[in-house]
């Protein structure tokens, strides 16, 4: 019925020579809908330059959505700092403790499974000081209730030392690197014609390494402040890189250092620096407190299902690791959401560098 009366009132009005171009105007609007086009090259190269330099978390957020890159990393716009304390600085904070009781091991000659309880209290201590004492203007001495949350930090990051020297202990991998930054540069088409460059930056929170005859085993660890787990979608839609691409930066890495040595990816994790409460009906003892703290913060991620990487990366379990992903059934490593053929694992340190490529092009 209305949409008979609409017609009528439309044809009536068009025939009207005052109410034409108005009512054509309307009608142009009401259809009216958004065609996305690619950018220029002249603009492209004003917003991004010849050299465009980004970090993973820049092609995710691309991966993610376009327009959000294009408002914070194409016109920089970004909230209004305020001065305060977010669950940002808090991973920021964590990090830069972390790199610094690693500095404080390897000035003093020790090494993260041997060295005792009371030394790590101790650097783990001035480590937390240090930091929290200069991050960002020393805010976080300036209330109470700031001061108050870096108590919660120290424990934190004491429990976080101790369960990563415990995972450590379960393996035969050492580390190799902390905070181990990187800079690599790509070609990048533009029309089908090369005309500019990827800076790409990261830093690697950890690298570890076995080294096994002739093959030097590698696992990448990236410490979170909350919990991530590895997803095989995030990675094929590009919207999570990061663990893929630090991993293959690892190999190609070790590569120039061990030149004689065949370089086998063998994990990459994360791991959620956290001080866990238990969850109990029983009184348990210290030994079974431990236990399932390990639980709690066990790593997760991706992992090589070869026998010889998984006895690295933990000795001890028959069932279920309580250091990496990993579960066995009748002594077969069983595979899946985070155990992959060593085949498998490496297409995906393949993909994801030619998904940085499509996505920087």
């Amino acid at each position: 019925k209305y949409q008979s009366e609409l017609y009528a009132l439309y044809g009536d009005l068009m025939a009207r020579e005052e109410c034409v171009v108005w009512l054509r105007e309307l009608t142009d609007a009401a259809f009216l809908s958004y065609q996305p086009e690619t950018l220029e090259k002249k603009l492209a190269e004003d917003l991004y330059g010849k050299i465009m330099e980004c970090s993973i978390s820049s092609l995710e957020r691309f991966a993610a959505c376009h327009y959000a890159h294009f408002l914070s990393y194409g016109l920089g716009l970004a909230p209004r700092e305020e001065y305060g304390f977010e669950n940002m600085d808090m991973g920021n904070v964590m990090h830069d403790i972390l790199q610094s009781f690693g500095r404080m091991l390897e000035e003093n000659g020790l090494e993260w499974t041997k060295v005792d309880e009371e030394v790590i209290e101790k650097f783990a201590e001035e480590a937390t000081k240090e930091i929290s004492g200069t991050y960002s203007g020393a805010i976080l001495q300036d209330s109470a209730k700031n001061r108050y949350f870096v108590m919660q930090l120290k424990r934190i990051m004491l429990r976080t030392i101790k369960t990563l020297q415990q995972q450590l202990r379960h393996g035969t991998f050492k580390p190799y690197a902390f905070e181990k930054e990187f800079r690599r540069i790509y070609d990048v088409d533009y029309d089908g014609h090369r005309e500019g460059q990827l800076l790409l930056k990261g830093r690697i929170d950890r690298i570890d390494t076995c080294l096994q005859g002739e093959e030097v085993f590698v696992k990448v660890v990236d410490y979170k402040s909350g919990s991530r787990k590895f997803d095989m979608n995030t990675l094929y839609y590009g919207i999570a890189l990061q663990l893929a691409v630090y991993l293959g930066q690892a190999v190609k890495n070790l590569q120039s250092v061990y030149p004689d040595k065949k370089i086998v990816p063998a994990a990459m994790l994360y791991y959620r620096a956290a001080d866990p409460i238990l969850n109990t009906d029983k009184v348990l003892t210290i030994e079974e407190t431990e236990t399932e703290i390990l639980k709690e913060l066990n790593n997760t991620g991706a992992v090589s299902a070869r026998a010889g990487i998984v006895n690295a990366l933990d000795e001890e379990f028959t069932k279920k690791s309580l250091v990496v992903p990993v579960s066995k059934k009748g002594g077969e490593i069983l595979l899946s959401d985070s155990v992959f053929d060593p085949v498998v694992l490496n297409q995906m340190l393949d993909f994801a560098q030619d998904k940085v490529m499509e996505l920087a092009n």
